[in-house]
């Protein structure tokens, strides 16, 4: 791992407090993600048609987690990050149709506030 190798500051840079954080922010974030799928899996499997609020939040925030992940995983790598055919830079690239493909977050946000509107008329 780059982090491990990598010197800055007479230090490996996963010696480097921020780039802890980095890692263990990243970490928080993946597992939120994974407890999100799990709920969407029970929902879809107990009832599919009134689980589309909660895939919907799922695409949304794993979209915009894997974005911020990537994001620091350059972050990180520096320069090397954006150097071509490394798989940070094919992710970087990558990760960002996440948020335009397979149902913008534009789309996933209007299917939640429909949601939304009928929790609030419900009461």
């Amino acid at each position: 791992m780059w982090a491990r190798e990598r010197q800055s500051f007479g230090k490996k840079l996963i010696e480097h407090q921020g780039i802890q954080w980095m890692f263990s922010d990243s970490m928080a974030e993946i597992l939120s993600v994974r407890a999100l799928l799990e709920t969407a899996v029970n929902a879809f499997s107990k009832n599919w048609k009134e689980s589309e609020y909660i895939v919907s939040s799922l695409k949304l925030l794993s979209s915009r987690i894997a974005n911020q992940i990537v994001d620091r995983m350059v972050q990180i790598l520096g320069g090397m990050g954006y150097a071509k055919s490394t798989r940070v830079e094919r992710a970087h690239r990558d990760v960002r149709l996440t948020r335009i493909g397979e149902g913008t977050d534009e789309v996933q946000r209007i299917i939640l506030s429909r949601h939304l509107e009928k929790v609030l008329n419900s009461l």
